[in-house]
């Protein structure tokens, strides 16, 4: 059986046993060796690489379990005589390394990356050569490096101590190479490169043990976390007694087997990590998502932000004796819910949360609803309880009711405007006039003056209990009634319409009662007007001087037969008066038909009355003829027809014969007697007329007598 190794399982409860087959090639078996002694068989795993020129030597595992390293020996081919005595050994190549990503859980390698010496050294296959082979391997306690010798001659101009890299990734070129930190092939006073072991101490250096012709010496790597010769390699030279092992004893640097417990096991939630071992000086741990800490108590609390598997990697310390511990935790995730900070919402308003998300199984909310959104309109604090089926979460929120509605009143131009906002439970307000300007105020109210007229937006921002909600915003609109109101004071005849000022949303008052922009004034006196707009007034005023001239009342229309004197029923001694005729006076000598008008003149004021007079004749005339003849055809006295002096009335004219029979009738004074009856003519001789009158003064005539038909 070649060489193993031993490395403790992440439990703590076990180590793995690594033992290589006889044959050296691709093969390990994996044991595990339990705390009682009890040794139990795992299982077998091939190496991925199985190059058939090459031997396995032997298997290390990185201090935090995460990485292999193999190392392949040179297989060699011996060459003989022709009797079959060998005379010399035939080299294949350089012997190399293989790192491997390492599941400490099962055992299982993946992930191969092939290590090699700096290409730069000579490589030429000898003859005859006891080929140089890797040695024992160490990693440094970052795991970032291990070091590992090459054995051999001095001319070989490859021997020597060499510091390899562990972190590839598929990112990087296949093959890596080491660097040679030792010089002169030798380390020391030896003549030839010979390791034994490479061992880390607990205070993280990496000692070495060398040797040569039965003589023994011991080396350090002071820094070996740092990469290349920054690592400081020191040739120390110490010899040893002699004869001394070349090999560091191989044991498992553990206190007391501790393991790693844990409470908690959600991202977000205060996971708390404590060691069952209680014996110690301090406790370095790495929670495995990038932070750290030194504690010197048995527990320690870390919080992890994502879900996922992390190795949770500890480092104890007693009396410089370092022992470690290893644990996977596995955090699973949920979604902490997000209420948002308290609040305030306006009555009548709502506020509608939803803490859906597919993490989340259940929702408990402290209204007892189990949906993953409520609609909130009452003031309190609300609580959700959310869960899957390894973690719960919670979160709350204060919902804060407050009546939101801005009033407004006085809105004149220059005047102080009182704003204030309905709920009186605010701490502060911050107001927003509209203008350009904002206050914030204690309180909730606050008087602002406008220096210009128009409509503004007035908002707020109120404050409670270290809370803020954004008010409904009122508009407002700031005016001025321009004065003055009503014209100059003014004198006036007998009446005057005033008219104030005029929009139509003002609204108007007057001393009289009136309620509309103008009025009719027939009183002197003084008169007072209120402009009314929004909360706005303006008040103004006028005297009123009435002239009233008195009515020089005429008499009632009339006919008259010859002149007449016209005068006035009511004369005032300070007026003057003038007809329409150009006379002047209170009286006048009616000759002549015709409408007679007279005015009376005070300053300018005047009042008027009129008469119509009409003419007519006293006495009348009427003519009528004895006799006419309608039948002579010499278109002379054709008619029988009277005439009248004056103007006159036909009541009735009309013509019998002498049996009584009715033979005309007219009613006009320009139609007469042709002579017929019904379209026929009558014999000569004599017939009896009747005339009814009256003329246009009221005057009556009646007149009846004979007239003779003749040829």
């Amino acid at each position: 059986m070649a060489s193993g190794t031993l490395s403790n399982h992440p439990s703590n409860k076990f180590v793995w046993l690594y033992d290589i087959d006889n044959n050296g090639k691709s093969k390990c078996s994996f044991f595990k060796f339990l705390s009682n002694g009890e040794v139990i068989f795992s299982h077998n795993s091939d190496f991925i690489d199985s190059n058939i020129n090459f031997t396995l030597s032997d298997l290390y595992l990185s201090p935090d379990n995460n990485k292999a390293v193999v190392s392949r020996s040179v297989k060699n081919e011996y060459i003989t005589d022709s009797f079959g005595t060998i005379i010399g050994i035939k080299n294949i190549g350089l012997p190399y390394l293989i790192v491997y990503d390492f599941d400490n859980e099962t055992g299982l390698f993946s992930n191969p990356f092939k290590i090699e010496i700096n290409p730069s050294i000579t490589n030429t296959p000898n003859l005859y050569n006891n080929r140089s082979i890797f040695g024992s391997l160490e990693f440094s306690d970052s795991s970032n490096y291990f070091y590992t010798a090459l054995s051999g001659s001095d001319y070989e101009n490859i021997v020597g101590l060499y510091q390899c890299p562990v972190n590839l990734n598929n990112d990087t070129i296949l093959s890596k190479f080491c660097t040679k930190i030792s010089e002169n092939n030798k380390i020391g006073f030896l003549n030839s490169f010979h390791v034994g072991d490479i061992k880390r101490a607990p205070n993280s250096k990496i000692y070495i043990t060398q040797f040569v012709n039965n003589d023994s010496a011991l080396s350090v790597i002071n820094n070996p976390n740092i990469g290349g010769i920054a690592s400081n390699f020191s040739s120390l030279s110490i010899k040893l007694p002699s004869p001394t092992p070349l090999h560091f004893p191989r044991i498992l640097p553990s206190l007391y087997y501790p393991e790693i417990k844990s409470l908690g096991d959600c991202n977000g939630d205060t996971i708390s990590f404590w060691i069952t071992y209680t014996d110690y000086d301090s406790i370095s741990w790495d929670f495995g998502d990038g932070n750290s800490v030194t504690k010197y108590t048995d527990t320690v609390e870390h919080v992890y932000r994502t879900s996922g598997l992390y190795r949770v990697f500890s480092k104890i310390y007693k009396n410089n004796i370092l022992d470690t511990a290893t644990f996977y935790k596995e955090i699973h995730y949920i979604e902490k819910p997000q209420l948002g900070n308290d609040t305030l919402i306006c009555k009548g308003n709502s506020l509608f949360i939803n803490v859906f998300s597919t993490n989340y199984d259940n929702y408990k909310w402290s209204n007892d609803s189990t949906q993953s959104a409520i609609a909130i309109t009452k003031e309190g604090t609300y609580r959700v309880e959310v869960g899957n089926k390894f973690c719960n979460s919670s979160d709350t929120i204060f919902v804060g009711l407050v009546d939101c509605k801005i009033t407004a009143n006085n809105f004149c131009l220059k005047d102080f405007t009182l704003i204030k906002v309905n709920d009186f439970n605010v701490d502060s307000v911050y107001w927003d006039f509209g203008d350009g300007t904002h206050v914030m105020k204690p309180g909730n109210e606050v008087y602002h003056q406008y220096s210009n007229i128009g409509k503004y937006i007035v908002s707020a921002v109120l404050f409670h209990a270290e809370m803020s909600i954004e008010t409904e915003s009122l508009e407002i609109e700031i005016v001025t009634i321009p004065m003055p109101l009503l014209p100059q004071d003014t004198t006036a005849c007998n009446l005057i319409k005033i008219k104030a000022k005029e929009k139509p949303e003002y609204s108007y008052r007057w001393s009289t009662g009136d309620t509309s922009s103008t009025v009719l004034i027939n009183n002197s006196g003084v008169y007072k007007l209120e402009i009314s707009y929004l909360d706005c007034k303006a008040n103004d005023s006028i005297i009123i001087e009435l002239i009233k001239v008195t009515k020089p009342i005429l008499p009632s229309d009339t006919s008259i037969c010859e002149p007449i004197l016209i005068k006035a029923q009511t004369i005032n001694p300070n007026y003057s008066y003038l007809w329409n005729t150009g006379e002047t006076g209170a009286e006048i000598l009616a000759k002549e038909s015709g409408l007679y008008i007279l005015t009376a003149f005070d300053f300018n004021c005047t009042n008027s009355d009129s008469i119509e007079i009409t003419k007519t004749f006293c006495d009348c005339d009427i003519y009528i003829p004895n006799a006419f003849s309608p039948f002579n055809h010499d278109n002379l006295n054709d008619k029988f027809n009277f005439t009248a002096t004056c103007p006159i009335t036909i009541k009735y004219f009309r013509i019998f014969d002498r049996w009584g029979n009715m033979l005309f009738e007219s009613f006009s004074e320009k139609e007469g007697w042709d002579g017929t009856y019904q379209g026929a003519t009558i014999p000569i001789g004599i017939y009896f007329y009747f005339l009814s009158a009256e003329t246009t003064y009221g005057k009556s005539f009646e007149f009846k007598g004979t007239v003779t038909l003749i040829r």
